[in-house]
């Protein structure tokens, strides 16, 4: 009887740590296949108007590739942190960790959004 049990707690175990630790781009896989698409969008945007969109800039954001419905729901939401630097976050629920794409770190990353850099008059 224990010999059975065995590999039937092992899988268990292995099951439960892979739930825990599954790759980002395995769950969030058309959050991260939509980011990109934004990310060129915004790219592309910066290096015709030499500039990052303004956060709120909701015509830029449609010329940029975003839907009417992504900007109503803020999903995904972008944030401008400096005159070069971005961020799009995907915010399910209340509380983080949320999937978000820094634009300094060129990565998808769970975690929590990054504080502007603030400019004073």
């Amino acid at each position: 009887m224990n010999k059975r049990l065995i590999p039937i707690i092992i899988l268990a175990i292995a099951v439960v740590l892979f739930i825990y630790n599954r790759p980002l781009d395995l769950v969030n896989h058309k959050e991260i296949s939509r980011g990109y698409e934004l990310i060129k969008g915004i790219e592309a945007y910066q290096q015709k108007k030499g500039k990052l969109p303004e956060n709120g800039d909701w015509a830029a954001f449609q010329e940029i590739g975003f839907t009417i419905i992504e900007l109503e729901h803020a999903y995904p939401e972008f944030r401008k942190l400096s005159d070069t630097s971005y961020e799009l976050s995907y915010t399910e629920g209340f509380d983080p960790p949320y999937l978000i794409w820094n634009s300094t770190e060129r990565e998808w990353k769970e975690g929590f959004p990054s504080l502007a850099d603030f400019q004073h008059p």
